[in-house]
């Protein structure tokens, strides 16, 4: 049965396809991909759900596909973008090959012990656990979306509209957390059947942190939104100081802050990180760009008035209600301090040393792609394709970030393609320095429309300095 979603996903994105219109199903793509949470089809009694990004992007792929043998569209590659896709494509072929290696580890007589929180399970030596395959398939779907966004961004006016669009659900996702985090005051019914109904995964829409209740919108619980909200954040940031607006430079600028503040409600360190990356970056390109007063100023400001925003707001709620000051000291306690001692924090850190004993124990070629899951995308991609896969996963994203940083510091962001590219590249850097943190999973669809987004741009700024010399 065709869920909410799925009833203007299904047919927008079938009609698109019979039309074989690329640049729509780009643009639909862009609308769903924060939608990490929800599925377009259920089926009673069964985990299985797909969510709109996954639908979507394999209309595209389709599409896209059978307009290249149809001679009505072709795959553009300038002289850089082949090197993005050589580095992924090696990374693809290692992992691939890591699929095998349980195998050669049981002729070795490796003994070890794999741990996947995701799957509630464990699983021992010798044997090749079934998701790993649906995982690789999974990773080979990101990948050749994002290569096939590239080639469709072929215009700096389609990347202008694609972060438009993200940007626009990333307000619809705010007003939609807001009136959720309001209504749980009230004892509202949270309508998890709209955003949050994919029977595949364990959602936390109702998490709290002592008394401190938790927002996570459309995504699967606080941790992951507060990963897309500072994902944003920091492109969003970083265009304001470049004085770069997809959107109508109120609203961005009011949306910058809103941004931070929900991030705030998310009560995740994830977040808290996200933030200060996000500023540090934005300096970083301001300096750069010779911008660093201009963007010192704009911060302060944001910095200023939501200090006083909250310190309004908490007196007000002191005066009024019967609140608990204890137990919000406690939570923001355990938010910070105490994060490394909280059952959270022990696992966490439980599951990294693992995830390197793994690696130990399998003489450092790991067990398997997607054999083992630790909370952190470092020691999982070691434990499971050793210090090669991480080294190859490495060498993939440095070739995809350095043209753009380094063109920022040589042309200093006085032109929209300049402009956009840095915001995705530090939007980029972002996800991944949180990706090494405590994000593991590489499912999150709009990580990938930013990478795919980032090579298009790249391509376009290559050809523009072509034509030019």
């Amino acid at each position: 049965m065709l869920t909410a979603m799925g009833i203007i996903v299904v047919p927008l994105g079938l009609y698109w396809f019979v039309r074989l219109n690329t640049r729509k199903l780009l643009y639909l793509f862009a609308v769903v991909t924060p939608f990490t949470a929800a599925t377009i089809i259920e089926f009673k009694g069964s985990l299985f759900g797909m969510a709109p990004a996954f639908f979507v992007s394999l209309l595209l792929m389709g599409a896209f596909f059978i307009r290249c043998l149809t001679g009505t569209s072709r795959i553009r590659i300038c002289g850089l973008q082949k090197y993005c896709y050589l580095g992924f494509l090696f990374t693809w072929l290692h992992s691939l090959l890591t699929l095998l290696l349980p195998l050669i580890l049981v002729l070795a007589g490796s003994d070890y012990i794999l741990f996947n929180p995701a799957f509630n399970d464990q699983d021992y030596s010798g044997e090749i656990p079934a998701y790993t395959v649906t995982q690789f398939i999974y990773f080979t779907l990101f990948m050749v979306t994002s290569f096939i966004v590239a080639n469709e961004t072929e215009e700096l006016g389609i990347a202008k509209r694609c972060v438009s669009i993200l940007m626009k659900v990333t307000i619809f996702s705010i007003v939609w957390g807001i009136i959720t985090y309001v209504l749980s005051f009230f004892g509202g019914l949270y309508p998890e059947w709209l955003f949050n109904n994919h029977p595949g995964y364990s959602h936390g829409f109702d998490q709290r942190i002592a008394i401190l209740r938790r927002i996570s919108s459309i995504a699967q619980e606080p941790s992951v939104y507060g990963y897309f909200l500072t994902i944003m954040i920091t492109m969003v940031m970083v265009f304001n100081v470049l004085e770069f607006y997809p959107l109508k430079p109120a609203t961005q600028k009011t949306l910058l802050f809103i941004m931070i503040i929900t991030a705030i409600l998310t009560t995740s360190t994830t977040a808290f990180l996200g933030i200060f990356i996000a500023i540090v970056l934005t300096l970083l390109v301001a300096l750069a760009s010779r911008r660093l007063g201009r963007a010192l100023r704009y911060l302060a400001a944001q910095i200023g008035i939501m200090a006083v925003l909250f310190a309004g707001v908490f007196l007000t709620v002191i005066n009024r209600l019967d609140l608990d000051l204890a137990g919000i000291v406690r939570g923001i306690n355990e938010l910070t301090v105490e994060k490394l001692q909280s059952e959270s924090g022990v696992e966490r850190s439980w599951s990294f040393f693992h995830g390197i004993q793994v690696l130990i124990d399998t003489y450092f070629m790991g067990s398997g792609f997607a054999s083992n899951r630790t909370f952190d995308l470092g020691s999982t991609l070691l434990a499971n394709t050793g210090i090669i896969g991480l080294s190859l996963f490495v060498v993939a994203f440095v070739i995809v970030i350095l043209f753009p940083a380094l063109h920022l510091v040589k042309y200093r962001c006085n032109d929209d393609i300049s402009k956009i590219m840095a915001g995705l590249v530090t939007a980029l850097i972002t996800a991944l320095i949180l990706m090494f943190v405590s994000v593991p999973d590489f499912v999150n669809m709009y990580f990938w429309l930013i990478l795919g987004m980032l090579m298009g741009v790249t391509g376009i700024k290559n050809n523009a300095s072509l034509l030019r010399a």
